[in-house]
């Protein structure tokens, strides 16, 4: 809200990881806490590692939950 008490739209909170691909992302029914989301991703690691899901061909699909702590306006 501004100081003239109506809403305004704000710049919104970017949330990224690298080396991760997002396949989809729904939000979670918390009642009236924090926002949450369940995300389905495949962290599929760094080319030049040879430990890297990507070479040695052992990626897995996570479900990974997010929550937005409005209090302190950060993603945990």
């Amino acid at each position: 809200m501004n100081q003239d008490k109506k809403m305004a739209i704000s710049s919104p909170l970017s949330a990224h990881k690298n080396h991760v691909v997002t396949f989809d992302i729904v939000g979670v029914d918390v009642g009236w806490e924090n926002p949450m989301f369940a995300c389905l991703e495949v962290d599929y690691g760094e080319a030049s590692s040879p430990f890297s899901p990507v070479v040695t061909g052992k990626i897995a699909k996570n479900v990974i939950f997010y929550e937005l702590d409005l209090g302190l306006n950060h993603v945990t």
